[in-house]
């Protein structure tokens, strides 16, 4: 794959056993990509068996530290001399993961993120509440200060879009609110803009309702760039994960492979 096209692949691995994780790995081989966001990773036998498998073929991995066990997002790229990024999370900030990549587009900035799911009644929300506002702060900060241009961003929100088919009920304002932070931040929601017309899910729930909780959103000046994004669903098929993946390739306009 040559340095001018960016094949990004975004992907909830379900915190995988080992076994699991071996097949994992396969797949992720045959995609091809040379960026990785893994969300739903724990520093567990599996997840830590990828982290280490990807660093055997010339990927560098971030890979935080969770606190108290809890889930964290893994970036792992290939062939860019990358660096970390800022995190300005104080709660949950395993949960978010960024670098900035040197890419033909120049300092390409990737966040990874995995917002924590609605969780027990009991709760109220209060993590993924707490979680969405300090990233719709940080993304209005960096539109703000003129920061957020060469810009992807994508993981697991655990929300959908307002205009989702089939709608549901059980999300609030505040989480259809979260959706619509990308897009008053500069960000354009890849999938919608190449497919507006369709509506596919990555995630299936028990009694069968299917849900796009997974999404990649890139900066308004980049996406001339974008060539293709879409949902691979044979992970999930497969039982690789209850979710599929998504895959986003920017590549230069003149450019022919």
């Amino acid at each position: 794959m040559a340095f001018f096209e960016i094949k990004m692949l975004n992907w909830n691995i379900a915190n995988p056993s080992v076994n699991r994780a071996h097949r994992q790995f396969e797949w992720l081989m045959e995609i091809g990509a040379n960026v990785i966001i893994l969300t739903e990773a724990k520093y567990s036998g599996g997840s830590l068996y990828l982290g280490d498998a990807l660093e055997s073929v010339g990927f560098t991995v971030y890979f935080p530290v969770p606190e108290n066990n809890d889930y964290c997002v893994i970036i792992a790229e290939k062939g860019f001399n990358s660096t970390k990024w800022r995190s300005d999370l104080s709660f949950l900030s395993h949960r978010l993961e960024s670098v900035v990549l040197h890419t033909f587009l120049g300092d390409l900035k990737i966040m990874g993120m995995y917002v924590p799911s609605r969780g027990p009644k009991e709760k109220k929300n209060i993590n993924k509440r707490s979680f969405q506002n300090q990233i719709a702060f940080l993304l209005r900060s960096l539109y703000q200060n003129g920061e957020a241009n060469n810009m992807v961003v994508g993981g697991d929100l655990n929300v959908i879009e307002p205009d989702h088919i089939p709608p549901y009920s059980i999300f609030g304002d505040w989480e259809y609110e979260f959706y619509d932070t990308f897009g008053r931040s500069g960000l354009c929601d890849v999938y919608k803009l190449l497919h507006p017309h369709t509506q596919e899910h990555s995630w299936i729930g028990k009694y069968h309702n299917g849900y796009r909780f997974d999404h990649l959103f890139v900066s308004q000046n980049i996406k001339e760039h974008v060539t293709s994004c879409s949902y691979a669903h044979e992970p999930r098929d497969c039982n690789l994960s209850d979710h599929s993946a998504m895959i986003l390739v920017l590549r230069k306009p003149s450019v022919r492979l």
